[in-house]
């Protein structure tokens, strides 16, 4: 049961990313997305509050899995993303989205793209049926299959590093609950950090940055002892790596066209959880020797700096 409720959290999760950067405007994306994060980091806070409050893991269980209900919610009120169903050929469809959301915009839909697409969906219907996209077209060009390569290191990199960092907060000397917390609220200035630095400074700059911060300040941590101190460091490390997993969902967003772009960001996920898998087998060494975690997953962060 565990197995298919991670399997459709995970996957429900990506697709509400997705949903979103397709459904707005270019201006709009990184915000928007930067919101969902935001609200990540919200429910991040929230689960340790619960957890601190309900200590029987049945209770817990049910709690934050009944919030799950209000998810079919979105299948009312969200509409299919127009570009998606344009690179399917539903153009009818797409039509009478981009009508609905220029309804709710209080404008009118160009009327240009609306000809547009009716001369486009009568030429499909004279052309052969469309050859299915798949998860080899990643790799089928030299182009993107080096881009697609390094976003899936870089995906298991940044989450082998974020959740090393989340699950080993029993490691600072301070209380779990509380670590937990200050962990979720340091998120929420890291995504609007990651926000303003990416529209700043760019892309790849930043990411870069990301990593190196990160890096240091988590491998700092094992010079300093248990408590307050080893703490905050940790925090920084956290509030530095958070600013590079909101960068990484955004910066895959932008980097695979619209006709690829699920799978593209569905393989990529697909490598961090393999790293996610490994966190807790890693966080078991630390029985042998204190630093061993903390070496195995943050040097990854300085090292991936270099791609």
């Amino acid at each position: 049961m565990r197995f298919f409720t991670a399997a459709c959290a995970y996957g429900g999760n990506l697709m509400i990313y997705v949903l979103a950067f397709e459904i707005v405007g270019p201006k709009n994306r990184v915000g928007t997305t930067t919101v969902l994060f935001l609200v990540f980091a919200v429910g991040y806070m929230i689960l340790s509050l619960v957890a601190f409050l309900l200590r029987e893991w049945r209770h817990l269980q049910l709690a934050i899995s009944l919030p799950f209900v209000l998810t079919f919610l979105a299948i009312i009120v969200f509409p299919e993303s127009p570009r998606w169903l344009i690179t399917k050929g539903r153009y009818k469809e797409a039509t009478k989205i981009i009508e609905k959301i220029a309804k709710v915009n209080g404008t009118e839909a160009p009327q240009d793209l609306l000809n547009k697409l009716s001369e486009d969906s009568k030429e499909d219907k004279k052309q052969p049926s469309r050859i299915p996209v798949t998860q080899l077209d990643l790799i089928r060009t030299p182009n993107l299959r080096k881009k697609t390569l390094i976003l899936w290191v870089d995906w298991f990199v940044v989450n082998i590093v974020y959740y090393g960092l989340s699950l080993s907060t029993s490691a600072l000397g301070v209380d779990d609950y509380l670590a937990a917390f200050v962990s979720g609220a340091i998120e929420i200035p890291s995504y609007l950090f990651c926000w303003y630095m990416m529209d700043r400074f760019g892309r790849r700059i930043t990411l870069v940055a990301f990593y190196i911060f990160g890096g240091v300040f988590c491998l700092t941590t094992i010079f300093i002892p248990l408590g307050a101190a080893r703490a905050a460091v940790a925090m920084l490390g956290k509030f530095a790596i958070t600013a590079a997993f909101g960068h990484i969902y955004i910066y895959s967003l932008e980097i695979y066209p619209t006709i690829i772009r699920s799978i593209g960001m569905g393989t990529s996920s697909m490598m961090a959880r393999v790293s996610g898998i490994l966190c807790p087998i890693i966080l078991i060494l630390g029985k042998y020797w204190e630093p061993l975690p903390v070496s195995l997953e943050e040097a990854p962060s300085l090292l991936e700096s270099c791609l």
